[in-house]
């Protein structure tokens, strides 16, 4: 545990057993740009500050100054007395609303060897889970669950009637006029030796002729 010297702006310099005392520091720091190199390197803890608040360090060796808001302070400062005492706090991220869970969901959990079965079960298995993994897991079982999306095909068009007494024989092609002839007038037609408008010449006159 540090056990550096601390002030605010607002504390008087006897606090510091004399003013000389606070002279004996390097100039103050802001953000951890501008942390003596031991505290760059070192671990920090997210941390909310109420008011400025600045922090002077054993041996003179600076004054960390933190402005209102959420701010990184180095771990080995987060239990120190004097942020306690200015109501310093770890800051705690406000917790995410959990998306829906559906059957896919569990269908996709189960794919992944998680033992749930039911809706309930997934949900309470995703809220045992910090936000950064929540946040991975619907992002892979979303996507997922769209590479598996059935989506409509739009049907071809529908083919013109070759049956039927009353079918247009002029929107037909060669091929469904040749197959027209045979099913309804037993005829074949040689779609290689004849034009299409002597098929419909054909089948018109097979019709007049029924």
């Amino acid at each position: 545990m540090n056990t550096a010297n601390s002030f605010t702006g607002e504390t008087n310099p006897k606090d510091f057993e004399a003013s000389k005392m606070v002279a004996g520091y390097s100039t103050p720091t802001v953000g951890p740009a501008n942390w003596p190199e031991r505290l760059k390197k070192a671990p920090t803890v997210t941390m909310v500050f109420p008011h400025k608040v600045s922090l002077a360090l054993d041996n003179y060796e600076a004054v960390l100054n933190f402005t209102p808001g959420v701010q990184e302070v180095p771990a080995e400062l987060k239990d120190h007395w004097y942020l306690k005492q200015n109501l310093v706090k770890v800051y705690e991220k406000p917790e995410e609303p959990l998306p829906e869970i559906t059957e896919k969901h569990v269908q996709f959990l189960q794919s992944q060897g998680h033992s749930v079965s039911t809706v309930a079960g997934a949900k309470k298995l995703v809220l045992g889970w910090n936000a950064d993994l929540r946040r991975t897991f619907f992002a892979a079982a979303d996507w997922e669950l769209a590479r598996h999306v059935s989506v409509p095909v739009a049907a071809p068009p529908a083919s013109p009637a070759v049956s039927g007494a009353d079918v247009d024989i002029n929107k037909l092609t060669k091929a469904q006029i040749a197959e027209h002839a045979e099913e309804h007038h037993a005829v074949e037609l040689d779609v290689n030796d004849m034009t299409r408008d002597q098929m419909i010449e054909e089948v018109e006159r097979l019709r007049a002729s029924a």
